[in-house]
């Protein structure tokens, strides 16, 4: 337990010692750990900090949790474009109101039963005051259930939910046959990384077209037609939108295409310093999270192009998140693929021998057709 040990890596490192040294006579070595991204006791300076008290085999395994990593491609960019729910706050995540392992439940429940919620809160403040407990919340939730923008965030965050966060959750978690238990993924770990990205690049050029974010299309127009704002207001918030949602856009870019310098540097950043900053016993992943979400404190009027620009963020940190969070699977851990599928195996052996690999075969255990090159 990272916080009850001090949460710093080093502290980590002394509680284990603390813990292996109550076994008398025996001497206990490290092969490898599995920790979370962010904050103590996590990834290469876990490792450092084991290393320095000789607990450490000489081959030695960093990984980090893909569940988490996944939550991480849902969590930043919700909390940076939404906002993060709280006291007094107006946003989506307020209404939701949920711990993040459940927010997608949560939201799929909300929207189903959207009318009936109103119905409820409506029956709880008139059978009380609005001082009390009861009539607070109740109150609460028929103002934010009053606020189109509210919904149509929840429409994405149900919609996102449905085409990519689920199922791969959902794979994650699965049963493995060589291994004989659920959650045991690492061998296939390299192919689901790259599919993961895939179709998070997909989603962002083409979530419009997509029939699962029908619901969300239409009431992002619905509420274009009932926001729609002056020449003057757009020209004054616009060029800001555009140009964080761009830069962001083109980070992501550079990030993934091999040629650029961006990409070369953090491929080698993956392999020096695995998945994470350079302090590691910081969780730089929640610098610069604001109550309100990106977008809505510049404003609180909405057109679809300004809808587009959200969206457009949400999928670069989204992208930026799998490109950081997944590098050590098609990195230093890419070797264990060779215990995968065997058209994956052999392709990732072929690379390992700087052998030319090009084609495609459709993969049981992911369930689709794979590219291999």
């Amino acid at each position: 337990d990272a916080d009850g040990s001090g949460s710093s890596s080093e502290k980590c490192a002394e509680a284990i010692a603390l813990s292996v040294n109550k076994f008398r006579n025996t001497t206990i070595i490290f092969q490898g750990q599995c920790t979370d991204s962010g904050g103590g006791g996590v990834l290469q300076s876990l490792a450092d900090a084991l290393k320095k008290l000789n607990l450490t085999a000489e081959e030695y395994s960093i990984a980090n949790c893909t569940l988490h990593a996944l939550q991480l491609t849902f969590a930043n960019p919700v909390k940076e474009v939404f906002g993060e729910g709280g006291l007094g706050r107006r946003n989506v995540m307020q209404l939701i109101h949920s711990r993040w392992w459940h927010v997608n439940t949560a939201a799929q429940h909300l929207k189903k039963h959207w009318d009936a919620w109103i119905l409820f809160a409506t029956g709880c403040l008139n059978s009380t005051t609005a001082d009390t407990a009861a009539g607070k919340i109740a109150s609460t939730i028929l103002s934010l259930t009053s606020e189109p923008k509210i919904k149509c965030d929840l429409l994405f965050i149900c919609a996102y939910s449905k085409t990519f966060f689920t199922k791969h959750m959902e794979w994650l978690q699965g049963h493995d046959e060589k291994a004989g238990d659920f959650g045991y993924r690492t061998r296939d770990m390299a192919v689901r990384s790259y599919l993961i990205h895939k179709e998070l690049m997909d989603l962002r050029d083409g979530w419009e077209a997509n029939p699962n974010w029908a619901d969300f299309v239409s009431e992002a127009k619905a509420l274009s037609n009932q926001n729609t704002r002056t020449d003057s207001a757009a020209d004054a918030e616009g060029p800001q939108h555009v140009a964080a949602a761009t830069n962001a856009t083109n980070d992501a870019d550079a990030a993934t295409d091999p040629t650029s310098e961006t990409a070369t540097d953090e491929a080698a950043n993956a392999t020096a310093e695995p998945a994470g900053a350079p302090d590691q016993d910081q969780d730089t992943d929640d610098d610069n999270i604001t109550e309100e979400g990106f977008f809505r404190r510049s404003s609180d009027q909405y057109s679809y192009e300004d809808i587009k620009e959200e969206i457009s963020l949400f999928f670069s940190i989204a992208i930026e998140m799998s490109t950081k969070h997944f590098a050590l699977y098609a990195g230093p851990l890419v070797h264990f693929g060779l215990a995968g599928e065997k058209e994956s195996a052999t392709a990732i052996a072929r690379i390992l021998a700087e052998k030319q690999v090009d084609g495609s075969y459709l993969s049981s255990t992911h369930g689709c057709t794979t590219q291999v090159r």
